[in-house]
């Protein structure tokens, strides 16, 4: 009997715990310290206390070198560019994580996911607005990040680490892997090309070109593109899609207050069953609803969003690294098509010339037959 009863006082307790920390998260207040957040500094009220469990946590401020940093790195990864890129910037700027010596992809990944910095509150798989910290980014692009990073097909870009403009942007004719950059020594004689490399993942190695004109070329193509209407008119209707997620979200909000606190009335009378489940089924089907169309627009956004207009446009591309570069490439495009040589078409178009510029000038006609592309818009 007294096995019984402790039993039934613990499963009380934890149920009465459980549902005081819902009551906090559903208002917004957070429990507990903790360590500290990575771009925050945290204010306290009693800062000369020795022991740090017993200092009272006043407020959160936000770090001055951190929040811009992160704030920086969120537009930056849903543009397209790689985690590796920002983590080697951040690096060399000296910015390191609270707990760590040293950023891996894992901790920055969970860094920019996290809803703390968007001013959500997470319990029990939900996300609750809270006044007790200042926000970093907005909810809707903590919400893009969120889906950047659980899409597997979309997150191997942005995760994964491609030193090469064109790497894995031009699949083998042959086999459908993707052309990586191969580079060849110098006592050689041969140049860099982009190509099947046989073995790798079960390539068929049956798939060259030359790196250096297919970059020239495809680079000339998207310069055109950046600075065509077409692109151009894609920027405004990314901006009309932005308002348009910012409403979903809010719709998603209120439905979910409305079932909490309808819940909230079930337990306290004020309704029956019969209304708590009738709420409850319409509120779901409104959040469904919304959360389909949101993950829709999420999904399909581009990543234009700091395409200059078009005079400007060759200019931002000098100043871009390789990461943004590719993330423009593929705002643009689906994929460049490498067809595979014609029958009786040498391998080296170029041949014996000696003249530097008409060898190139027929080596670039050769190629200009063999690629075509997918555009995207």
């Amino acid at each position: 009997m007294e096995t019984l009863r402790a039993k039934r006082e613990s499963a009380v307790k934890s149920a009465r715990v459980r549902e005081a920390k819902e009551r906090q998260a559903r208002a917004g207040k957070r429990s507990g310290g903790g360590s500290p957040w990575f771009g925050y500094v945290r204010v306290y009220a009693n800062p000369d206390e020795p022991t740090p469990r017993k200092r009272v946590i006043l407020r959160e401020e936000l770090q001055p070198v951190n929040a811009p940093a992160i704030r920086d790195a969120a537009e930056r990864v849903l543009r397209g560019e790689s985690v590796g890129s920002v983590i080697r910037e951040w690096t060399a700027r000296g910015i390191k994580p609270v707990a760590a010596a040293e950023w891996t992809r894992a901790s920055f990944v969970g860094t920019l996911a996290s809803p703390r910095i968007a001013g959500l509150l997470a319990w029990q798989g939900q996300k609750f607005p809270t006044t007790d910290w200042p926000a970093i980014i907005d909810v809707d692009t903590h919400e893009q990040l969120v889906k950047l990073f659980s899409d597997p097909a979309r997150r191997k870009h942005v995760v994964g680490s491609q030193r090469h403009l064109l790497s894995g942007l031009a699949p083998c004719p042959k086999c459908g892997h993707g052309l990586k950059y191969r580079k060849f020594s110098s006592y050689r004689d041969r140049a860099d090309s982009y190509a099947c490399v046989r073995g790798v993942g079960g390539r068929c190695g049956g798939v060259a070109i030359k790196a250096e004109l297919l970059e020239e070329y495809v680079t000339g193509a998207v310069l055109d593109a950046l600075e065509s209407p077409r692109v151009q008119e894609a920027l405004h209707a990314e901006d009309s899609d932005a308002a348009h997620r910012e409403e979903l979200l809010a719709k998603i909000q209120r439905a979910q207050d409305v079932r909490a606190d309808a819940r909230r009335d079930l337990a306290d009378g004020v309704i029956d069953r019969n209304d708590w489940l009738d709420i409850r089924q319409r509120t779901e089907d409104t959040i469904s609803t919304a959360r389909r169309e949101y993950d829709r627009l999420a999904g399909s956004a581009t990543v234009l969003g700091d395409i200059p207009p078009s005079d400007g446009v060759r200019e931002a591309w000098e100043s871009w690294n390789t990461d943004r570069r590719r993330a423009a490439i593929k705002a643009v495009l689906h994929k460049v098509v490498v067809k595979n040589l014609p029958p009786g078409a040498p391998n080296n178009p170029g041949g014996n010339m000696k003249d530097p510029a008409a060898r190139r000038e027929r080596e670039m006609a050769a190629l200009r037959q063999r690629v075509e592309f997918d555009w995207r818009v």
